[in-house]
């Protein structure tokens, strides 16, 4: 059994990071938890706590060389997805938070990939973020409305990884990064 975490990081730890944890097993996931959580000291303990085989960050991992954006985030751009430049002030403290939560991840073991769950979910061909998850986990909550956004990108988040480990996710990849989506689902 391998258990998954999906994390829609925040920049700031006054901002809700939200978070989901599946199980996988046997080829099988179900969500085992999910929430917000705020400061790295409670993120850290969900983490510790949960014992991730893999984490799925909604974050960039890495800063570009030079300008705006990574080559990964320009080969995005051709695909049609619209991602942020990790270069804009808000972004650089989330991508600075982001690697540093990866660097203790990748010490304790965990490998950490990078998605952004919008351009998953539109990846899935999925008409909701809900439906696509519920297409790859089992014990997805009932009522998505009663959800923060950070809680169901989260999922989005979890939902990559469990494709991953499947060997199903689609990776765009350039020298600088990778950025995990979901396969056709829908």
């Amino acid at each position: 059994m391998s258990t998954i975490i999906g994390l829609d990081l925040a920049g700031s730890p006054r901002r809700p990071t939200g978070y989901a944890i599946g199980r996988l097993a046997n080829g099988n996931c179900r969500v085992f938890d999910y929430g917000v959580v705020y400061d790295d000291r409670s993120l850290l303990g969900i983490l510790k706590m949960a014992k991730p085989r893999l984490v799925v960050v909604d974050s960039p991992l890495t800063f570009p060389r030079q300008g705006w954006f990574r080559k990964v985030d320009i080969a995005m751009k051709k695909l049609g997805y619209k991602v942020l430049p990790p270069m804009w002030k808000g972004m650089q403290m989330l991508v600075r938070r982001a690697i540093k939560i990866k660097s203790l991840l990748e010490e304790a073991g965990i490998y950490v990939l990078e998605t952004h769950p919008r351009s998953a979910w539109l990846s899935s061909s999925c008409d909701s973020p809900i439906k696509a998850v519920k297409r790859v986990c089992e014990n997805v909550p009932e009522n998505p409305r009663s959800l923060k956004k950070d809680v169901v990108d989260a999922l989005v988040a979890l939902a990559v990884g469990v494709e991953y480990m499947r060997g199903n996710a689609v990776g765009v990849c350039e020298k600088d990064g990778c950025i995990y989506l979901l396969p056709k689902l829908c």
